[in-house]
């Protein structure tokens, strides 16, 4: 027989005034902002108490005292009107957004005071003003994060067409290949939530790129190296090429899957108040930063990289020198390939893996290149 609903509400409330005392942060804060949710006055104290217990963190203090606004404001609770304007005021200063929707309602009532609704004018436009930067600032990091995506997907882009003037079509199948070779390795290492394998995607990254790049020399040549000199041809026969990879993807693995990120990546950190940063989202931006380094280095330290610039400048003068221009070719699509699968790689820590998710990002990284190209000019 379960227990009543009037002697299951004080128990839930003990249980939830208990987790207030909790050691954990996160546990704290939950219980926290539950109970300034609830507008309930024998919450009040314990908020308080919380709200200003100086070992407690900067958050919970501020989620605390948050939740002490709300429920003075709620009229749950008889107090002067001067004590409301204070707890206006505050929500005001401590900008949370749980206070937008109480400020509103309580200016909404016919007996408020001019004054009381004067500071919930000013206390509203107050949250929504740090709010909006706050949705600014995480736009602009999701977009960052997302760009490195891009980024990389366009230097391997520009690195084929600019050698070898090949419109790569199955460029993002390639990227798709990275990010079903992350899964199998994923899957090989028994990474799992329960079961965790974290350090799976360090072999996760290079065997990405190398799948990616083996594919990428299968299209070369059994394709590309047929139609040099051919773009539209190239064109069209590479986009067959994903068409055949995005159909072989679904007969393999089916239509949607998800890879486990490590641990380490999951979750995120608060910078400042209510602006969350990812930790997968940082990981790709560094990660991208690092893959840029390292092509800076070989296109411009390494002998293969001279080679591959040469190539480019003048093909028949590197021939003439002895440059095996064929080779070269060769290894730069593969190279250019192994760039997409990094992205493809990287690209499972924040989105699903799915047959045809190079179609969503091939076009954009063409848009990449060419912004590139005329930033270049």
């Amino acid at each position: 027989m379960s227990a009543s609903r009037g002697l299951r509400r004080p128990v839930l409330a003990a249980e939830d005034t208990l987790k207030l005392g909790a050691r954990d942060e996160k546990t704290c804060q939950q219980a926290a902002q539950k109970c300034g949710n609830s507008r309930r006055a024998e919450f009040l104290l314990p908020l308080e108490a919380l709200g200003a217990d100086p070992s407690r963190s900067e958050k919970t203090r501020r989620v605390a005292r948050t939740g002490v606004c709300l429920i003075k404001i709620s009229g749950n609770v008889s107090l002067p009107e001067q004590e409301v304007l204070d707890a206006v005021r505050e929500l005001g200063v401590l900008c949370s957004e749980a206070g937008v929707t109480a400020l509103k309602k309580l200016s909404s009532k016919e007996d408020i005071s001019p004054a009381l609704a004067a500071e919930c004018g000013s206390s509203i436009d107050a949250i929504e003003s740090y709010q909006g930067k706050v949705r600014n600032l995480s736009h602009v990091f999701n977009g960052i994060s997302a760009g490195s995506v891009l980024i990389l997907m366009a230097l391997g882009l520009s690195i084929i067409f600019g050698l070898m003037g090949v419109i790569n079509m199955a460029h993002g199948e390639l990227m798709m290949v990275g990010a079903y070779m992350t899964y199998v390795v994923m899957h090989l290492f028994g990474h799992t939530e329960s079961t965790p394998a974290n350090y799976y995607y360090i072999f996760a990254i290079p065997a990405a790129f190398l799948a990616a790049a083996f594919f990428g020399i299968l299209i070369e040549f059994l394709v590309v190296r047929h139609l040099y000199g051919r773009p539209l041809d190239t064109l069209l026969a590479t986009y067959a090429c994903g068409l055949a990879m995005i159909q072989g993807a679904r007969l393999i693995f089916g239509d949607n899957i998800g890879v486990n990120a490590p641990i380490q990546l999951v979750g995120s950190f608060e910078l400042f108040q209510d602006f969350n940063i990812a930790w997968a989202r940082l990981f790709i931006i560094f990660f991208c930063g690092f893959c840029v380094l390292l092509i800076y280095l070989l296109m411009g330290k390494t002998r293969m990289g001279l080679l591959i610039r040469a190539t480019t400048q003048n093909r028949a003068t590197a021939r003439s020198l002895g440059v095996n221009s064929r080779f070269i070719d060769s290894m730069t699509f593969a190279f250019g390939s192994g760039l997409a699968g990094l992205a493809g790689c990287a690209l499972t820590l924040i989105a699903g893996v799915t047959p045809d998710m190079g179609q969503n990002y091939i076009v954009d990284s063409f848009l990449v290149v060419v912004v590139l190209s005329l930033i270049h000019i």
